[in-house]
């Protein structure tokens, strides 16, 4: 009696050593961003407006603070980057795996969402930037972002009530009482105040990342799902003997 032989493993499962063109790619593309890095470093070198230090240094080093200072906002940043990793990290397996336009939009669209929030978080764009080199208005750059934001949500609604979009309601709600209490509560010293104005910004950020990841899980793990299915389909339909075909009378 025969030993029963496993199908064939696909090309795709096998990991190869990286052929030589890739590897003059992957330099290539090395030497672009290194490039792209040492332009930054040059322009921070040649400017006369600010001191080096204060463009290179970590700011609570600049300010002489201690390592906790900015804690919770460093935190947040950390939040936002997840966030749009994982969105933009689903959508790329997304257009790998065949899946719909509509799907990588969503998800292109959620990542770009989020590195708009993050650059904001990071530069402080609406709070100073904007304001003093731009002259527009807090408010205004506000309604700007929530503008966009809004409109990524409509646009995919389709797709956005396909996820677990409860949690994209809880987020929503945080960021909307930190806005409201930045907004229209006096008291701008008061501990109490920032407590729950960043407090609740922070807790918006925290439940944004969680949508992202979840979802982002959930449509990678659907595409997952799918290629097993084919993959076991197409070798059970090579490992299985072929059948005769009708002789005709």
């Amino acid at each position: 009696m025969p030993r029963p032989t496993l199908p064939p493993r696909s090309a795709s499962e096998r990991r190869r050593s990286v052929a030589a063109t890739q590897r003059l790619s992957d330099l290539i593309a090395l030497t672009a961003v290194w490039g792209a890095g040492l332009l930054v470093l040059a322009v921070a070198a040649l400017q006369n407006q600010v001191p080096v230090s204060e463009l290179l240094h970590d700011p609570a080093t600049v300010a002489g603070g201690m390592w906790y200072v900015g804690l919770i906002s460093n935190l947040g940043a950390i939040g936002w980057t997840v966030a749009v990793t994982a969105a933009a990290g689903a959508a790329y397996v997304a257009r790998v795996g065949g899946r719909p336009q509509a799907t990588i939009s969503f998800l292109q669209g959620g990542a770009l969402v989020g590195a708009m929030l993050l650059v904001d978080d990071l530069f402080q764009v609406h709070q100073r930037m904007v304001p003093r080199e731009v002259g527009l208005s807090k408010p205004m750059v506000l309604l700007i972002e929530l503008v966009l934001a809004g409109g990524w949500a409509i646009i995919s609604y389709p797709e956005l009530k396909r996820t677990r979009w409860h949690l994209l309601v809880m987020t929503g709600g945080a960021f909307m009482v930190s806005l409201v209490i930045d907004q229209l509560v006096a008291g701008a010293e008061s501990g109490t105040r920032m407590l729950v104005e960043d407090g609740a910004k922070f807790l918006g950020v925290l439940a944004w990342a969680l949508y992202c990841v979840r979802t982002a899980a959930d449509i990678v793990a659907s595409i997952a799902r799918r290629a097993v299915t084919v993959t076991t389909a197409l070798s059970e339909g090579q490992s299985s003997p072929a059948r005769p075909e009708p002789q005709s009378r």
